[in-house]
């Protein structure tokens, strides 16, 4: 017990996250590795049966416990029937590796790394972005217009209107096509090229 103490006043993230950890597994979520990036997936699929499959995208400074409380089900509802949800921690965070250069972190390559990962655990997927996670998703959906089925960004960073035109970017947002993203793109990127 006295061990048990001095690691959680040495280590507190780490014994809160084990925590978090040991809960979830106790709810049927399990740890995830694909496409090199390390997550959780709550399966609720039958065998044989169609399955719907949901991608959750943290946010800067997060990890795939961000969304401990959805794939555990102790969110306003459990996890119905049929759902694959995987939450991935992206490159460079918590067990994912980091990209070998600083190009890795940028959008578009954390778009990438996030399509290598999902694409072989099912064909199409709803994403689920919050923060810098919805600007990463917004990529993606550009990136893999084919495999992103819906769009959810919650708060996601990057926004800006230059025009100011606020009904002009609700308008580029409530457009779930190619060039919609593209659009939605423009206000969201700023590259500065040397």
């Amino acid at each position: 017990a006295a061990a048990a103490a001095l690691l959680a006043s040495l280590h507190p993230l780490r014994v809160h996250d084990a925590g978090n950890r040991t809960r979830l597994r106790w709810s049927g979520v399990r740890p995830l590795r694909s496409g090199g990036l390390a997550g959780l997936m709550k399966d609720t699929c039958r065998p044989g049966a169609s399955c719907r499959c949901a991608a959750l995208v943290h946010g800067l400074g997060d990890t795939s416990l961000t969304w401990r409380r959805i794939l555990s089900g102790d969110a306003d509802a459990p996890v119905p029937s049929g759902w694959r949800l995987v939450a991935l921690d992206l490159p460079g965070t918590q067990a994912s590796p980091a990209p070998p250069s600083p190009e890795g972190y940028v959008q578009p390559a954390q778009a990438r790394a996030l399509q290598a990962a999902l694409s072989p655990l099912c064909p199409t997927w709803t994403v689920v972005g919050n923060s810098m996670g919805g600007w990463t998703a917004a990529w993606l959906a550009l990136q893999w217009p084919e495999g992103v089925e819906r769009l959810i960004l919650l708060s996601p960073a990057g926004l800006r209107d230059p025009s100011g035109d606020s009904e002009s970017t609700a308008r580029t947002l409530a457009s779930p096509d190619v060039a919609g993203l593209r659009e939605f793109n423009k206000h969201v990127t700023h590259v500065e090229r040397r």
